[in-house]
């Protein structure tokens, strides 16, 4: 292929021309002349700045600028038309199995901050209580009832001051006296990162 940098070199060698000298007249550092008889466009920062290279290497050396920028015009374009192409290839037809990977590891790593993110909030989350029973809060003949509950595990748990300690399924369970017509039951929990929840009912002897 004819290209820009083969005619400026080719002139430039007729003329009997070194690279130093030509850099001597033009100003034009020798490695950017080097780069421009070898079409290396990539090193330079702008399209502007090579046709402005370009241009005053062809004055030097008495070459027809319009034919010489016309050369260039089409070399650069024809270059930047295949970069895109192939950017446009490399897009499009990724290796299907490619494209699985990045999804299965996207999906890894918003899985793994989900769940990073579920175990934080436990952590700085107080202990949660569940009463299971009783379900009614008015009692007629029992002198004393069942209490039933559910807590988070490795929790602490008092009932009215009195520690309860759980079962394998962090179940607890306590007999509560009915004394009193309104009896009150304090229960708290103390989570293992400090946090406490307090569930507080009251109880009628009807």
């Amino acid at each position: 292929m004819f290209t820009t940098g083969k005619f400026l070199k080719s002139a430039r060698e007729q003329k009997g021309y070194t690279i130093q000298q030509v850099e001597k007249f033009t100003k034009i550092r020798s490695k950017n002349l080097d780069a421009i008889e070898h079409s290396k466009w990539n090193q330079f920062s702008s399209r502007t700045y090579i046709v402005g290279m370009v241009r005053s290497y062809g004055k030097f050396l008495k070459i027809d600028e319009t034919q010489l920028l016309g050369i260039f015009r089409r070399e650069y374009e024809e270059k930047n038309t295949a970069h895109k192409q192939n950017v446009i290839q490399k897009k499009h037809f990724t290796p299907p199995i490619h494209r699985t990977f990045r999804i299965i590891t996207l999906i890894l790593i918003i899985l793994l901050i989900t769940y990073f993110g579920y175990q934080l909030t436990l952590f700085f989350s107080p202990p949660r209580i569940t009463l299971i029973s009783p379900s009614r809060t008015e009692f007629k003949n029992e002198k004393k009832i069942e209490l039933v509950g559910k807590t988070n595990k490795e929790s602490i748990v008092t009932v009215n001051g009195e520690r309860v300690y759980q079962d394998k399924e962090n179940i607890f369970k306590i007999f509560v006296p009915l004394v009193n017509r309104e009896n009150t039951v304090l229960i708290e929990v103390v989570g293992s990162n400090g946090k406490k929840t307090v569930l507080k009912r009251t109880f009628m002897k009807i």
